[in-house]
């Protein structure tokens, strides 16, 4: 028997007489849709119909479970929340943007519910917004440069604004870094 969430009482009370025939054929929850459904013992990704948990998720993603039972710190002999394994089965290929962004997240910010946040950032595609232009944009020689320049009382920090690097002058503000480079070279 294939259970179906009911739209209404009286799908209800069709459904306790007997006539399946009235069944919605689709609902909003459901991400599968009901023609996929199986209930023979061959398909080893058809929906339970016994409740029995068969445990699908695990085996067609062994090492995505694994990865996010790790990412939020979860026992690995416990099993993860249904909803988390059916957010993975439904999406693989977000899952390890979604547990780099937790990391991401929880250098910055304290994480409260890991197992929650993973968990939407999976639905929801969240991906880690780390660029590589930041490090790029990074003047040639500019650590020496600013350790140098900051001891001797003319710089402050140092930042990228729109994709420009920049540095805080004591007296001209933020100026591209380049452009203070060339003004004061550290053989002066």
């Amino acid at each position: 028997m294939v259970v179906a969430e009911a739209e209404s009482v009286e799908a209800v009370a069709t459904i306790k007489a007997g006539e399946l025939s009235e069944l919605p054929t689709s609902s909003d929850r459901c991400s599968v849709p009901n023609d996929k459904l199986s209930n023979s013992a061959e398909d080893n990704f058809s929906a339970p119909s016994s409740g029995k948990s068969l445990n699908n998720e695990n085996s067609r993603f062994p090492e995505l479970v694994e990865a996010v039972a790790q990412a939020i710190g979860h026992a690995p002999d416990s099993p993860l929340p249904k909803s988390l394994k059916a957010a993975i089965a439904q999406f693989p290929d977000r899952v390890p943007a979604a547990i780099a962004y937790l990391q991401h997240q929880r250098q910055h910010h304290s994480i409260r519910n890991p197992m929650g946040y993973l968990h939407q950032a999976i639905l929801q595609g969240w991906n880690p917004c780390i660029t590589t232009s930041a490090t790029s944009a990074l003047p040639a020689g500019f650590n020496v440069w600013f350790d140098w320049a900051k001891t001797q009382g003319r710089v402050l920090a140092a930042t990228t604004i729109n994709g420009v690097h920049h540095a805080l002058h004591v007296q001209q503000g933020w100026v591209p870094t380049k452009q203070l480079m060339q003004q004061l070279p550290t053989d002066s």
